[in-house]
């Protein structure tokens, strides 16, 4: 059973290839059989899945993400439905976990989940997480990849002069990560190093975002850039205040990739209570690659 939960979450083969392929080497496994293992085994890793939330959810600092997933509810229409997966990462540990509320990413689904947790919040823009504003003991932290992704939408529709400013100077942001992971300094002198070195940057960012967004059409993409990264600069800055911060939520999106991959190399054909008790086996799988261990067989890689 491990060696078919590798295949499905490593390399993303989905169940009716893996019964083709052993049919190939002369044993034939029904698909109801092999989604019979499937359940029950996802539910003896339930509780190892409970005691990884909580490990989670205990630290201060966590990132979170979802992704979309295409779900055939009905077998016989074929018709797929849109829902949500959502990852919380716990970025001191690495340790991650995956959550499926009925294909919801609400408000309330996001409240729920991170009911326990204080500490610094990383996220992308997603208006959900904007309930933690405020909130006492939390702390969130924006993304400067995702605003830098909106500049670079925006290349085509304006002057080169401006879009080379505004993407010349997160760059220069990123060159003084880059620097200090060289050189491998602790994270108080990371903080002090952000605090010399790119708060004049930030600075001077929000300076030539309130002078040249009355120079643009607000339904631009230039003028769609600039008030979606005015609105989240104060949570963008954030990560100016302690040195374990991270500039961007690309690690979250990495721990989410491997779903993506799955979405393009699987038939999606699952009924909604199927997917809670998968979570068990992909957050599992996901903490096994951590502690780089080979699933079959538990023996380091």
């Amino acid at each position: 059973m491990a060696k078919i939960l590798l295949q499905k979450y490593e390399y993303h083969v989905p169940f009716y290839r893996q019964i083709r392929e052993f049919h190939h080497l002369c044993l034939k496994i029904p698909e109801n059989t092999l989604h019979g293992w499937f359940k029950p085994a996802c539910e003896l890793l339930k509780p190892l899945y409970d005691e990884l939330k909580m490990q989670v959810l205990a630290v201060d600092y966590i990132q979170v993400d979802e992704t979309t997933l295409p779900v055939i509810i009905n077998k016989q229409s074929h018709k797929a439905v849109r829902e949500y997966l959502g990852m919380v990462r716990a970025v001191t540990t690495g340790l991650v976990f995956f959550h499926y509320d009925d294909g919801s990413r609400s408000q309330e689904t996001a409240r729920n989940l991170l009911e326990p947790f204080k500490g610094y919040l990383q996220s992308d823009g997603y208006a959900a997480y904007n309930i933690f504003e405020g909130k006492e003991g939390v702390f969130p932290v924006g993304c400067h990849a995702h605003i830098r992704r909106h500049y670079e939408t925006a290349k085509e529709e304006i002057s080169l002069r401006l879009n080379t400013f505004w993407l010349a100077k997160i760059q220069e942001l990123y060159r003084i990560e880059q620097a200090v992971d060289i050189q491998g300094i602790s994270p108080e002198m990371r903080m002090s190093k952000r605090q010399e070195q790119a708060l004049p940057i930030l600075d001077e960012l929000a300076q030539w975002m309130e002078t040249t967004y009355p120079k643009v059409l607000p339904k631009s993409r230039m003028g769609q850039a600039i008030a979606y990264a005015y609105i989240f600069w104060p949570r963008t800055r954030n990560y100016l205040k302690d040195g374990r911060l991270k500039i961007d939520n690309n690690l979250a999106e990495n721990a989410i990739r491997s779903i993506a991959l799955s979405k393009k190399t699987s038939c999606l054909v699952e009924i909604m209570r199927r997917r809670k008790t998968q979570l068990s086996s992909v957050h599992c799988w996901h903490h096994a690659k951590h502690l780089k261990l080979i699933p079959e067989n538990g023996l380091p890689i």
